[in-house]
């Protein structure tokens, strides 16, 4: 019988390794690119953005998701308010709201993008690609179920929201069907929520 021939695998070359210089030079680019994304599609003057990203720290994506609506509002409050240095007082930032509320809503679209899978290129967001989400991230405020700072539609949500659409539609007969759950759900948590009330006791004949 002939023999079979086993071929050892092929081990798979490493990368090499980024010098001092090259890891350096991509993490620059990456604080540019922050910058310019602040800039252009959040609507951050120069120096407000450059002090969200050198003064501040978020240098990186993985830093900037970290942030939930809360704390950009706290981040944009810090850079308003004025600061005592070597050189005296040194006036705050000039944030608008727009800017405020742009700086939510890109953070929401960066979560999204990374919950999605797909990979995160700054250079392809604009205006107008995060404003297609603001419907997606009002609809997700009303979840309930949070997980790992995401949130997570249960039935309910979806029936509540779709019962929602529906009364605005004029759907009124096909929403009436789904809301009556949800508004005993609802009730139901509002007893729980409601302490009992101490009855006092009743005096003796």
């Amino acid at each position: 019988m002939a023999r079979t021939k086993t071929r050892t695998p092929t081990p798979a070359v490493a990368a090499p390794a980024l010098t001092t210089a090259q890891v350096k030079a991509a993490k620059k680019k990456a604080a540019d690119d922050i910058k310019t994304f602040l800039e252009d599609v959040c609507s951050f003057n120069d120096d407000a953005a450059e002090a969200i990203v050198d003064d501040q720290g978020y240098s990186d994506l993985d830093e900037l998701c970290r942030l939930d609506d809360k704390g950009a509002d706290n981040l944009c409050s810090i850079l308003r308010k004025s600061q005592t240095g070597s050189a005296g007082v040194v006036g705050g930032h000039q944030i608008s709201n727009l800017a405020q509320e742009r700086l939510k809503l890109a953070i929401f679209a960066l979560k999204h993008q990374k919950r999605v899978s797909r990979e995160i290129d700054l250079s392809t967001m604009t205006k107008e690609s995060i404003l297609q989400l603001d419907q997606q991230r009002q609809m997700e405020k009303t979840f309930t179920n949070k997980l790992n700072g995401y949130a997570q539609a249960t039935f309910k949500d979806l029936a509540l929201r779709w019962c929602l659409n529906s009364l605005n539609t004029g759907g009124a007969s096909k929403a009436f069907v789904l809301l009556m759950p949800c508004a005993r759900t609802l009730f139901r948590r509002t007893r729980m929520m409601t302490p009992p009330k101490t009855i006092p006791p009743s005096m003796p004949r």
